[in-house]
């Protein structure tokens, strides 16, 4: 069968050749041993092309979503990769458990989340989803399944861990929850300047189990930066006092925006509405775990909010004594015009990943969206790019669309020790612009 995907950037639609798979038990062998360049994907929630496999193969595991074992009283959870984080939290969040990691949408599949090796908002505390992945059953193209864990075939399960998708289809997961419920104690924080968040996180960000800050880049000309600060924490009620807690409502974008409709005007109305009347600040207040992790989850396919020309994230890490180059990377932002309509920023612990390949490391991170003005944003990316590379920084490469294959050799160190547990027959758009592997 022969089907576009698209990443949720929009920016690259491709056709695919698409095998789907609905059971872990299902054969598939004749597929992955036959056909060249083979890529399993999930809902699709990488920005650029990572989960993309232009005119080749990808396996569908999005109705791979079966859970097979839950502990209870352990909160030791094990489920087929395509089931989401949103299927987890339904089950799980009612006997007080919940994902060790959250990431900015539900819709993420556990398969992916450990392809990319996600992080969430609480990174000081837990580290990335990597480090509490129990073990997984891996599918070579040889037809093997291997059991792969911090014991059983420990090179595969690091390769697998942030190895986007390339070492072979994960099968099912078993990962470790952590105490947590569905109600989650929010205070929120207003800043006018860079200095003042990094005051604010320093103060704040041990007092909480999740923190995070939203960021209006621009706003103004002599700061360049106000926004939101954000702390949570769970908070665990006896089970019976979630029975009635029902489902939060979204709404649907049906089409595609015109692409006017987002532009440096309209973002500052929004910008200004939400910074000064979308937040009360200093009083404590109790959110569902919807509204707090997964906020754009309430607007369905916002992404078409950008047009057909799609929306461009740009996602870095500083180390932490390099933080004052974040003020530089605002000043270039602001100087090239183009607006951002979403920022985020947080700060990743020390805490390390088993992961070859993974992203966060010590320091501080921000995420911008920008609509995919190409020709501009190749310009500005360019000028980023240089400074985070001189700077000890690195790109996720699950939010790229642009990085040289010279700058991922670089960013990622044990690139060619990942190498030599990429399985042959599997590959990427994203593989074969920055790997060096032709197929």
């Amino acid at each position: 069968m022969k089907k576009d995907y698209l990443s949720w950037g929009r920016i690259f639609k491709y056709a695919h050749s698409v095998h789907q798979m609905h059971w872990r038990h299902q054969d598939i062998s004749h597929i992955i041993k036959h056909e060249n360049r083979i890529l399993p994907y999930g809902h699709g929630k990488s920005y650029g092309d990572v989960c993309l496999n232009s005119n080749a193969t990808l396996i569908d595991v999005s109705h791979l979503n079966n859970f097979i074992s839950f502990d209870k009283d352990k909160g030791l959870l094990t489920c087929e990769s395509g089931t989401t984080i949103g299927d987890i939290i339904d089950l799980t969040s009612k006997h007080l458990w919940f994902p060790p990691v959250a990431p900015g949408s539900k819709s993420v599949t556990i398969g992916g989340a450990i392809a990319n090796d996600i992080h969430g908002k609480n990174h000081i505390s837990a580290g990335t989803i990597g480090r509490w992945v129990k073990k997984f059953e891996l599918m070579r193209s040889d037809g093997t399944s291997l059991i792969c864990s911090p014991d059983k075939n420990p090179e595969l399960y690091a390769a697998s861990i942030g190895g986007l998708g390339l070492t072979g289809l994960i099968k099912w997961v078993e990962i470790q929850l952590i105490r947590g419920g569905p109600l989650i104690e929010v205070k929120k924080y207003k800043f006018k300047s860079f200095e003042k968040l990094m005051e604010i996180n320093e103060s704040q960000k041990h007092q909480y189990d999740y923190t995070v800050a939203w960021l209006d880049l621009g706003s103004d000309k002599k700061n360049l930066c106000r926004g939101v600060y954000m702390g949570g924490k769970h908070l665990i009620y006896p089970k019976n006092a979630y029975k009635n807690l029902s489902p939060k409502k979204s709404i649907q974008i049906p089409f595609d925006c015109p692409n006017s409709v987002l532009n440096k005007h309209s973002i500052k109305i929004f910008n200004h509405f939400y910074y000064h009347y979308a937040h009360k600040t200093n009083d404590l207040v109790i959110e569902d775990y919807e509204s707090f992790f997964f906020p754009l989850d309430s607007v369905l396919s916002w992404n078409r909010i950008y047009g057909n020309r799609g929306l461009s994230q740009y996602q870095f890490v500083l180390p932490k004594n390099k933080i004052h180059i974040v003020e530089n990377v605002f000043e270039i932002i602001s100087k090239s015009n183009i607006p951002s309509f979403l920022a985020v920023f947080k700060e990743f612990g020390r805490l390390q990943s088993p992961g070859l390949l993974s992203f966060p490391k010590e320091g501080f991170t921000l995420a911008i969206d920008f609509p995919n003005n190409r020709p501009a944003l190749k310009k500005l990316y360019a000028q980023l790019d240089a400074m985070i590379l001189n700077h000890d920084g690195r790109l996720y490469p699950a939010k790229d669309d642009h990085m040289s294959s010279e700058l991922f050799h670089t960013f990622y160190p044990n690139l060619e020790e990942f190498k030599e547990h990429v399985d042959p027959n599997f590959s990427s758009n994203f593989w074969r612009r920055t790997g060096l592997h032709e197929k």
